[in-house]
């Protein structure tokens, strides 16, 4: 077969002139043309292709290439349990830890999809649990006075539901982006949510971080919209309490509470620094704005 497909069609200038087969690597000076570019991406990357049940096409790859590649450069990064971009090609890539191939989500009374936007819960049962326990996980970088929870929600509305965390009935660690009182409210292993003053956010649309560390200074937790902070004062009744036993949900942080918010990536990680918030803030943009996300 290789035969007849190498001397079919033979030119003047035999079977590798311009019109044989091998003709279409050949210049029109008759030299071989170089042979095509294959992509080349982080290993990493590479990696979460390679647990990709629909493959990416060229484009997204390069894409998601080059977070890697701008990720490992800045601090954050080792800093993180979990990384997830929801804002995918499909909906099992939409679930998958960017960071290794544990705590991957899994749709509880399914929760609706969107390429390119992410997932969205119904506001009543529906939520994705992150797999990632606290109090269970094995060596976890987030602890009892170090951790943040981070998430970009493409939805604005009002509610008492949160959107992402855990709460036990007594404490946990939680974020609701907009309250009906447009406040920020949020929690990192305690018991009484901070919230930001009325009026203080007046969409739910964007990146909402909630952080414990002792870098803060007594803000706990400190809260932030966008990469910026919110809130830079100490509020009583913050003393942390020993991570709760359960898996952090996003659209959902209970049996009782639920968000219909969409949204488009999340992420658990020790206390970030504000720079370390702005620079997750930053680094999450251009892949949002590739893909569509408003």
């Amino acid at each position: 077969m290789l035969g007849g497909a190498f001397s079919s069609r033979r030119g003047k200038g035999g079977p590798f002139g311009g019109r044989g087969a091998l003709g279409a690597f050949a210049s029109g000076s008759g030299r071989l043309a170089a042979p095509p570019i294959i992509p080349s991406y982080d290993p990493d990357a590479q990696n979460l292709f390679d647990r990709f049940a629909t493959p990416a096409d060229a484009d997204r790859r390069q894409l998601i290439s080059g977070r890697y590649i701008v990720g490992k450069e800045k601090p954050f990064w080792a800093k993180q349990d979990a990384l997830w971009v929801h804002a995918a090609h499909g909906p099992e890539a939409a679930r998958i830890n960017w960071l290794g191939d544990i705590y991957n989500c899994v749709p509880v009374n399914n929760p609706a999809f969107t390429a390119d936007r992410g997932y969205m819960g119904d506001g009543s049962s529906s939520y994705l649990d992150t797999g990632f326990n606290p109090a269970t996980a094995l060596n976890p970088k987030f602890t009892r006075d170090s951790g943040t929870l981070g998430i970009r929600s493409n939805t604005n509305n009002q509610g008492a539901g949160s959107l992402a965390g855990f709460f036990n009935g007594s404490n946990g660690t939680t974020i609701n982006p907009r309250t009906s009182a447009d406040r920020f409210t949020a929690r990192v292993n305690q018991a009484t949510a901070r919230e930001t003053a009325n009026g203080s956010v007046t969409s739910s649309i964007g990146m909402f971080v909630a952080v414990r560390d002792v870098a803060t200074g007594g803000v706990v937790p400190a809260v932030y919209k966008d990469g910026v902070a919110i809130e830079t004062t100490a509020i009583s009744g913050s003393v942390s309490v020993a991570p709760v036993n359960g898996n952090f949900r996003l659209g959902s942080i209970a049996n009782n509470s639920y968000r219909a918010c969409q949204f488009s990536m999340g992420f658990v990680a020790s206390g970030l620094t504000a720079q370390d918030v702005k620079d997750i803030f930053d680094w999450f943009e251009p892949y949002r704005i590739a893909v569509g996300v408003t």
